[in-house]
């Protein structure tokens, strides 16, 4: 299937993809409908899909860009080895006299939902066993999921990421004695988390936090708070002089602050378990913070799960060899015709 369309000064062909592109070129150039259209336009490019990741690349004066997709993986997919394109989107501008102005990539965070839908896809006799719910593959994937991240944020990689971390955006701090998480006898005040965090992953730099903030008078992100230990802050506390600087410590699965006017902050950590709806959409003043019915509402299945895409593959065939080994007594190594063969004797281990 062959298109075509001008935008302004720019032509811009549409190829399914299925054949060598060092070819688009000249197909377009030379083809009864379109050759024209080619022939008159200051730019041109030919848009492709086909191999389902992304690339540009020019030939001959031609932009050849090969687009990303949507769509996840399947059982044909993975029998022939497709299985490493990061699921992503692409947008593209256009200016009618100066051509293409613009790209942008948005790539897509898969929910749990579709990671159970990935997985169930792959192997026909997980699809069809009605004994393994969706909510028994989603945990599977999700210890997989953490055991991976942690690896990745133990040498520091992935602590810049902007999809990773879980961010809070408004937890509500309540004032409290020091005493409460501490052996101090002293009538100073910290603030502390009204309730208790979800259970946050640990690595080689204690909790896996990326940050934690002030929230200032527009609702937006304000100043760090420095990470210290309660023993350190105590000797702080002995100091003639202390820092006029906020400092927050865990204890007890509360976070507490040393400055206890601070009655909200925001918190950006990975978490092990969901954000209960209390702690994630709180009823406080947090400025230009707001959420939707439909946010409160939302099925933990349907939201978007902070999985790095270089990561999905391994979790998917992680989580498949626990599911075969643990319910089947399968080996994920074996062919799908092994595996579908076997279905009907296989039965599912209590």
């Amino acid at each position: 299937m062959i298109k075509a369309t001008v935008v302004g000064n720019t032509f811009i062909g549409f190829h399914h993809g299925n054949c060598k592109i060092d070819a688009l070129p000249l197909l377009f150039a030379t083809h009864p409908t379109y050759s024209k259209w080619f022939g008159d336009a200051t730019y041109r490019e030919v848009h492709t899909g086909d191999k389902h990741h992304y690339m540009a690349k020019e030939i001959k004066g031609v932009r050849i860009q090969q687009m990303p997709s949507l769509s996840g993986t399947d059982r044909w997919h993975k029998d022939n080895n497709f299985v490493h394109s990061v699921r992503a989107a692409l947008a593209l501008v256009y200016d009618f006299k100066v051509g293409k102005v613009a790209e942008l990539k948005n790539i897509i965070m898969a929910t749990l939902r579709k990671l159970v839908s990935d997985i169930r896809s792959t192997h026909k006799i997980l699809s069809t066993d009605a004994l393994i719910t969706d909510r028994a593959i989603a945990s599977e994937v999700r210890v997989n999921a953490l055991t991976l991240i942690k690896r990745e944020t133990n040498i520091r990689k992935l602590w810049a990421s902007d999809t990773l971390f879980t961010t809070i955006p408004c937890l509500e701090m309540v004032e409290v004695p020091i005493s409460e998480c501490c052996e101090f006898a002293d009538e100073c005040t910290v603030a502390r988390t009204k309730y208790k965090l979800p259970r946050m992953s640990e690595g080689n730099y204690q909790y896996v936090i990326q940050g934690v903030y002030s929230i200032n008078a527009m609702g937006g992100k304000g100043t760090k708070l420095k990470e210290i230990t309660i023993n350190r802050y105590l000797n702080l506390l002995k100091l003639p002089i202390i820092k006029k600087q906020s400092y927050f410590w865990i204890s007890n699965g509360y976070m507490y602050i040393s400055n206890p006017l601070l009655k909200s902050i925001r918190l950006a950590a990975l978490f092990e378990e969901d954000v209960p709806n209390e702690i994630m959409y709180p009823d406080c003043d947090c400025g230009s913070f707001s959420y939707t019915d439909e946010d409160y509402c939302k099925n933990p299945l349907d939201k978007e799960y902070a999985l790095p895409g270089y990561l999905e593959q391994q979790v998917l065939a992680m989580t498949s060899t626990k599911l075969l080994s643990t319910y089947f007594q399968l080996k994920d190594d074996m062919s799908n015709e092994g595996i579908d063969g076997q279905a009907p004797n296989a039965q599912p281990t209590n």
